[in-house]
């Protein structure tokens, strides 16, 4: 979720839509939190046999995309850019590839310099710097850009006050993901769940008969506010 928070922040300091990259999920989704799906190798009771987790899902599974809507952030699925009006929109224009490294600026651009549809980006680059590097030239005006990666501490922060504050109250606030739980019966989760995963959540009785597991992802910190480099 902190990387999804740094590729918010850069869509939103290059006024671009974010375009969300096809997820993976390990278990089932489990709205209830009623299901046993750790009898059946993480999947919906009677699914286990379609061998679909690992796989993909959507990111509703993660955290509310209707909160991310709300708090004014423009996102698309991936797979909605084999759609109108997207597909219009990128097809036969260029893709640009944004190289996020280590180094420092002038290393990290000149190391793809001349390269066709290759911009390097120094991870940690605030705002100032990636409006420089991709907010013009080719990368500015790509319909699509690419960033190589998206983890934690690719956005270096923001320059402008009122918009990270702005993002930080919004878009930080939505990202906070709902508890996922499910139920382990009629063995008790310690029988069905590894040690080491348990103590990343919690465990609570059910009617007094069997337990359930729950935990959930680290709502990601607030964006920093950072002088121009």
């Amino acid at each position: 979720l902190a990387a999804l928070r740094d590729a918010l922040a850069v869509a939103l300091v290059l006024n671009r839509t974010l375009v969300v990259p096809q997820l993976k999920c390990f278990c089932d989704k489990v709205w209830g939190g009623h299901d046993n799906i750790f009898n059946f190798n993480c999947h919906y009771p009677g699914s286990a046999d379609t061998g679909h987790i690992p796989g993909p899902c959507p990111l509703d599974h993660f955290i509310s995309p209707s909160k991310l809507r709300a708090a004014g952030v423009r996102f698309v699925a991936a797979a909605e850019l084999e759609h109108a009006p997207y597909r219009r929109a990128v097809s036969g224009r260029g893709t640009v590839d944004v190289i996020v490294t280590d180094a420092a600026t002038a290393a990290a651009a000149a190391a793809v310099e001349g390269t066709i549809g290759t911009i390097g980006v120094p991870s940690g680059a605030d705002e100032a710097t990636l409006v420089r590097l991709l907010g013009a030239g080719a990368a500015g005006g790509a319909p699509l850009l690419r960033l190589s990666t998206a983890v934690p501490g690719t956005f270096g922060g923001f320059n402008s006050p009122k918009l990270g504050v702005w993002f930080n109250r919004r878009v930080v606030t939505a990202l906070e993901p709902p508890e996922w739980c499910s139920e382990c019966h009629p063995q008790g989760c310690k029988n069905l769940i590894p040690a080491e995963v348990i103590a990343k959540g919690r465990l609570l009785p059910v009617r007094g008969v069997h337990d359930q597991f729950c935990a959930a992802f680290q709502t990601p910190a607030p964006a920093p506010l950072v002088s121009a480099q």
